[in-house]
């Protein structure tokens, strides 16, 4: 079976490397399978999606600083805007936000927006990420779904 790409952007250095190792854990012990992406940056992870297309991207909300705008036309400065801008590049992603905000204003708008999911940060929050997965997998997988087997076309790597 192929594995699911999974990109973490959080710009914890300590938080990012609990929810890798976490995850790294998972994959090597059975089902789901993914390729982890770590990043600490926007910029990082737009980089990155030059090459390698998300299945599933567990993001910071509150990411620091702008892009290079040289290479890209939009100005990105936070993980609303990045979910905005890898919405419109792949559709049919699965963003789950990880964060420490407490604001339903902005929950409202992140859901409004697009994102899949929303998990605060606690130290449950990488269980409770990998559980929001396993379901977004089953829905995919589930005979009432316009899916093949496994993987829907829509997480086809491209």
């Amino acid at each position: 079976m192929t594995p699911f790409n999974l990109f973490i952007v959080e710009d914890s250095e300590s938080y990012r490397f609990l929810l890798t190792k976490f995850f790294r854990q998972r994959s090597e012990s059975g089902f789901p399978k993914f390729n982890l992406y770590s990043f600490s940056s926007i910029d990082e992870c737009i980089k990155a999606c030059k090459h390698t297309r998300p299945d599933f991207v567990l993001l910071d909300y509150c990411l620091d600083g702008n892009i290079d705008q040289t290479h890209y036309n939009e100005t990105i400065t936070n993980g609303y805007d990045l979910m905005v801008w890898l919405k419109e590049k792949f559709s049919d992603l699965k963003v789950i936000f990880l964060s420490e905000q407490n604001n339903i204003h902005i929950t409202a708008e992140i859901f409004h927006a697009g994102a899949d999911g929303y998990i605060p940060k606690n130290p449950l929050g990488r269980i409770n990420a990998y559980n929001y997965i396993l379901k977004l997998i089953s829905k995919l997988n589930s005979p009432l779904s316009p899916s093949t087997p496994y993987r829907s076309s829509a997480l086809m790597k491209v």
